[in-house]
Order: structure tokens, then C-alpha cells, then sequence
């Protein structure tokens, strides 16, 4: 009986181990075609080099404002640059922020997706931590 009881908790600590990181990226996502989805909450990534680009995306309905906020790993700010598409499906600037920052998206009066990049702000990267992105309902 203890046995069982003891398989179950480990089992249920594992179960909470690996939904506290559920909104990991996943490679590949260095371009907004591969972009991953952003989940409401925080959402974890980890650049792996200098050159590293991590691409997010967020559909904003309509009316709607959604705020995405960077946590830089300490000592190394990271930059989050916000884009939408153009009617080409070229990405469009429309603002930036670096270290612990954050954009705001507004879905307008029809919805609109983003896409958020994150980058290095400098040339320096640590790889041994995560950023995280957190997702927002303004309104």
C-alpha cells in the first residue's frame, strides 16, 4: 500500500513539474512562419547563441488589447520587438522594448495577429537560462 501511495505522489509531482514549464518554445521558431504560440500566463524560452532570433505569435480578437512582458535572465537584457504582416505577408516594426519591457498588441477593430521576437539586446546571451514572455488580457 505504501508503494502505491508513494508511485502516486512522484507521479503527481511530475505532473506539476512539467505544467509549470508547459509554455516552453520549441525549436525550430527563428522566423515568424515557425513562430510558436503564446499561451496566456508565462511562456518560457532560452536563446541558445548570439545569433539565436525566438519568433511568438498572439491572435488579438477584435476590441481587444493583449500585453506581452519580457523577464530578461539577470545581467543579460534581451530585446522584444513587436511586428504584424503586411497585406505581402512582410513583417511590419511597430515597437520595441529592451531588458524587462514590454508591447502592447491591440486586435483593432477587425482582430489582428502579432508576432513578437525576442533577440539579444547586445551580443552577450546566457544559455543556461530561460526569458520568459508573459501574456496578458488587458482588455
Amino acid at each position: 500500500m505504501k508503494k502505491i501511495i508513494v508511485l502516486t505522489l512522484l507521479f503527481l509531482l511530475t505532473l506539476g513539474v512539467s505544467s509549470a514549464y508547459a509554455n516552453t518554445e520549441t525549436e525550430p521558431n527563428d522566423t515568424y512562419t515557425t513562430a510558436n504560440v503564446l499561451s496566456q500566463g508565462d511562456n518560457f524560452g532560452k536563446l541558445s547563441g548570439s545569433l539565436d532570433r525566438d519568433w511568438w505569435t498572439d491572435q488579438v480578437p477584435a476590441g481587444s488589447v493583449h500585453k506581452v512582458t519580457l523577464t530578461s535572465p539577470t545581467g543579460y537584457p534581451y530585446l522584444i520587438t513587436l511586428y504584424t504582416l503586411s497585406p505581402l505577408g512582410v513583417p511590419i516594426y511597430q515597437s520595441s522594448a529592451s531588458g524587462n519591457g514590454s508591447v502592447t498588441l491591440n486586435g483593432g477593430a477587425s482582430g489582428t495577429t502579432f508576432f513578437v521576437k525576442v533577440t539579444p539586446a547586445f551580443l552577450n546571451v546566457d544559455t543556461r537560462k530561460n526569458y520568459t514572455l508573459n501574456l496578458s488580457i488587458v482588455n
